[in-house]
């Protein structure tokens, strides 16, 4: 079960430390003129496309191999996890069938909205439409966020689709219950744990939620995603339970891009157990300075 567990500490306090540049005027005696000071050439779009890519995959590592650095907390909160995911199976079934008394209703039309927005399309189309605007209008923030739903996307699909493969869980349309598992399998009808859909909506929305830090936005894209989930139940291809373990790992990878990449470059990074009053912090230190 390790593989479910490789998000969960990206939801930790993530710390970067990076140095910042002050800019400073300097004075001559006798003299009330300032010497200026030429502002740094803006990085080339080249250069920065390249910067952004290798940031994919050194972020990338730095998420898959966070079980390695687990402390107490990231352990507690990954346990949780995996304990609520087992705790509501039993009420798969009930739940099933209470959503498929709606069946015919303008439910129908939600679920077409649910179901679309945990597709590929939508996030992708975020991701390039905020990337491709923060690029032509040196935007460095607008930029940063299209590239975190784009890795939130990545980290959240590349783990939920191995857990599915490994897991071989029935979907419900099956009817053969909700405690059948194959073990390895590559049959789409035995992927039912975790629900992609679900991954994909959450880890949109809650990268989107992490970079706007607003209430409204974050209660309105938290909601947009519950509606995926709630669609994929009543489109009878997952249980409840498939739909909260995607839900906890796209929120995971979505809230952790974001601040994983606090200060994170090229260079070399490392990280540490910090402890405090509260417990512990992982704290995250990187090579360079800002980010472009």
């Amino acid at each position: 079960m390790l593989f479910l567990l490789l998000p969960l500490p990206c939801s930790a306090a993530v710390q970067g430390q990076a140095a910042a540049s002050a800019k400073q005027g300097t004075f001559a005696h006798g003299d009330s003129s300032s010497a200026s000071i030429t502002p740094p050439d803006s990085p080339q779009p080249l250069d920065t496309l390249w910067s952004d890519t290798k940031a994919v995959f050194t972020e990338g590592i730095d998420i898959f191999s966070a079980p390695f650095r687990f402390g107490a907390t990231q352990w507690g909160i990954a346990g949780g996890v995996v304990a609520g995911t087992a705790l509501l199976m039993p009420a798969d079934d009930d739940t099933r069938t209470a959503f498929s008394k709606w069946k015919g209703t303008d439910g129908e039309r939600l679920s077409e909205i649910g179901n679309y927005y945990g597709t590929l399309i939508p996030g992708l189309a975020v991701s390039l439409g905020l990337y491709s605007t923060g690029l032509i209008f040196d935007e460095s923030s607008v930029r940063r966020a299209g590239r975190h739903v784009f890795q939130a996307m990545l980290y959240a699909g590349a783990i939920t689709t191995a857990a599915k493969m490994l897991i071989g869980r029935h979907r419900p349309f099956l009817n053969e219950g909700q405690y059948v598992f194959d073990g390895p399998s590559g049959k789409d009808e035995y992927f039912s744990l975790p629900s992609g859909h679900s991954t994909v909506a959450f880890s949109i929305s809650a990268t989107l939620a992490a970079e706007l830090d607003h209430p409204a936005a974050t209660v309105a894209l938290y909601s947009l995603a519950t509606l995926t989930a709630a669609s994929r139940i009543y489109s009878d291809r997952h249980w409840l339970s498939d739909t909260f373990l995607g839900a906890a790992i796209g929120t995971a990878c979505g809230y952790g891009v974001v601040h994983l990449g606090d200060g994170i470059s090229s260079g070399t990074s490392s990280w540490m157990i910090v402890p405090t009053g509260n417990g512990v912090m992982i704290s995250w230190s990187g090579g360079m300075g800002e980010r472009n």
